[in-house]
């Protein structure tokens, strides 16, 4: 993930710059003061051994036509001790304040040593689904 200093936003590799402000993007987001702020309301969001946030992965993009179908995966993300951050891409942000929900979708992110068990998570379907 890219991260812009100017915008506090990841992006998806492979960009030259900003979409949003045309900054540079840059990897080195952990050296950002603006990176640590996103952490600073997140308690439970894991740390390497140096004291410092361990980096966020793009887990995948929600899309749907209300803030519920948004919450409700991160929600459960949540609820099993993965944290998350919300990423609204393209002007979802400005969807969400005028709409109520960003029409673009919303990024997940998750910390990159919890990745594999909330993809696990996502991928599971309950107990009665899978016995038929």
């Amino acid at each position: 993930m890219l991260w812009c200093a100017n915008c506090e936003k990841f992006y998806a590799d492979g960009l030259s710059a900003c979409p949003e402000c045309g900054g540079e993007l840059s990897e080195q987001r952990e050296s950002t003061l603006a990176f640590k702020k996103l952490f600073s309301h997140h308690d439970n969001w894991p740390t390497d051994e140096n004291g410092e946030p361990v980096p966020p992965v793009y887990l995948k993009t929600v899309t749907g036509a209300s803030e519920v179908t948004y919450e409700l995966e991160a929600g459960l993300l949540e609820a099993y001790g993965i944290p998350v951050l919300r990423n609204y891409t393209a002007l979802g942000s400005f969807g969400k304040i005028v709409l109520g929900f960003s029409g673009t979708g919303m990024d997940i992110l998750v910390p990159e040593t919890m990745y594999e068990d909330a993809k696990a998570l996502l991928e599971s379907r309950p107990e009665e689904e899978a016995e038929l």
